[in-house]
């Protein structure tokens, strides 16, 4: 396969972790801080929308598995997605005047169910095309890198240049390249036979033991995450008490060290497999999160940069989960003749998003609990209470995930073997 395949397929993770970024980092800070709205209120205003967005997501999955036009299988949805997304990030960064908490609920719920529909459109056949592209393993690994490097320098983009005008214009040119790039590739034809349920099709995934213990692992760990990111602000700048220029310096070193890394952890896993990478690097990011956060001295930045490339080599390693998603689908198809690339990756969206819906009313919830007051110097109890859960509470989570990673039923040999009987099965 063409470097410039590869590369051009990653390029629409730009827009789309862009966007998510800018969600996770902001939105719930931007509502609470600025608009006015409650944080208890916040936190169920986004977590209600990200429900929604996990249950479209195997939805959209499975449409894309059974649509064919001229312009491709996942094409038409990569580039509507896109247009959508652009300008539904507009609307939830630019409220009009809200007057009430109620009037700043809805409109926040609102809106935010609106970027999430869009985003699905996009990503879950973005994700879903990358399976498509190459039945190579080594292919594979690199395609999902190239998406997973491209995600993280939309993060990056997002962290220092959080402006909704600009964000929305790297969403719809970074579809754009996308869909020019692959579109002469997308015409993987429809397994026949392959069921028309909904219903049916996703306890079909489930069915799959390989993916669910994927899935779990990672279902644990994105609650862990999507805590760490969403407290990222709080615990910079209520905690450490860091200027924002110097948050955006921690959380930019952070991102551009998991770019770098990238390409340490595909060289890794074509020499040791994808398994063993993955599980040292989350296991090792639960013990540096549990140890270090709470213990950081106040006013001072360095402590949090040095976190930040240790925590940033160890996130890159996670860039091998999407690859092992897709070597899941080949383990399906070797029992059921059947590739369903969209279903797959629309239940592990939907697990993912859950997960943030969880972790995200979870942190509305504590800021409320522990009494914390927006836009004031909060009390040492208040401002330990955030660092905690930055911290420990994260590494707990990640613990759990990496032990059930541990007992994945997966390596390299058995899929290798999962491919071939899928090949005999369709031969035959």
């Amino acid at each position: 396969m063409y470097l410039r395949t590869k590369i051009g397929y990653g390029t629409a993770e730009l827009g789309i972790i862009g966007v998510e970024m800018v969600m996770r980092l902001y939105l719930l800070i931007f509502y609470t801080d600025t608009v006015g709205l409650n944080p208890r209120y916040a936190g169920y205003a986004v977590a209600l929308a990200v429900i929604w967005d996990a249950i479209t997501d195997p939805i959209v999955g499975v449409i894309s598995d059974r649509t064919t036009t001229k312009w491709g299988k996942r094409t038409p949805f990569i580039f509507c997605g896109g247009v959508l997304l652009a300008a539904s990030v507009l609307i939830i960064l630019t409220p009009p005047q809200l007057d009430t908490q109620s009037q700043k609920f809805t409109y926040l719920l609102i809106t935010y169910i609106i970027l999430n529909t869009s985003m699905t459109i996009l990503s879950i056949p973005h994700a879903a095309l990358g399976g498509e592209l190459s039945d190579d393993n080594d292919d594979r690994t690199e395609l999902y890198g190239w998406r997973f490097l491209f995600a993280n320098l939309g993060a990056l983009i997002a962290a220092i240049l959080p402006n909704g005008h600009f964000i929305a214009g790297v969403v719809f040119f970074s579809a754009l390249v996308t869909v020019i790039s692959t579109n002469k590739y997308d015409h993987t034809p429809i397994d026949k036979g392959q069921s028309t349920k909904l219903l049916s099709a996703i306890p079909q995934a489930l069915k799959n033991t390989v993916f669910l213990y994927l899935l779990i692992s990672y279902v644990i760990a994105t609650i862990g995450l999507a805590i760490n990111s969403t407290f990222a602000m709080y615990y910079y700048k209520y905690y450490i008490q860091l200027p924002e220029q110097q948050i955006q310096i921690v959380i930019g070193v952070f991102i551009l060290v998991v770019c770098l890394s990238i390409l340490f952890w595909v060289k890794i896993s074509k020499k040791y497999g994808k398994k063993w990478p993955a599980f040292g690097g989350i296991l090792a990011l639960a013990i540096m999160t549990v140890t270090t956060y709470p213990f950081f001295p106040k006013h001072n930045i360095f402590f949090p940069l040095c976190a930040a490339v240790l925590g940033g080599i160890m996130v890159g390693a996670t860039a091998l989960l999407d690859a092992i998603v897709a070597d899941t689908v080949d383990y399906d198809a070797a029992q059921t003749g059947q590739r369903q690339e969209g279903l797959y990756f629309g239940v592990w969206r939907m697990g993912a998003k859950a997960s943030r819906a969880a972790a995200i009313a979870l942190c509305g919830l504590w800021l409320d609990y522990i009494g914390f007051k927006p836009n004031t110097l909060q009390t040492p109890q208040v401002a330990s209470y955030i660092a905690y859960m930055f911290g420990p509470g994260v590494g707990c989570f990640l613990v759990v995930s990496a032990v059930v990673f541990y007992f994945i039923p997966y390596s390299e040999a058995k899929h290798e073997e999962w491919h071939q009987q899928y090949l005999q099965r369709k031969q035959g």
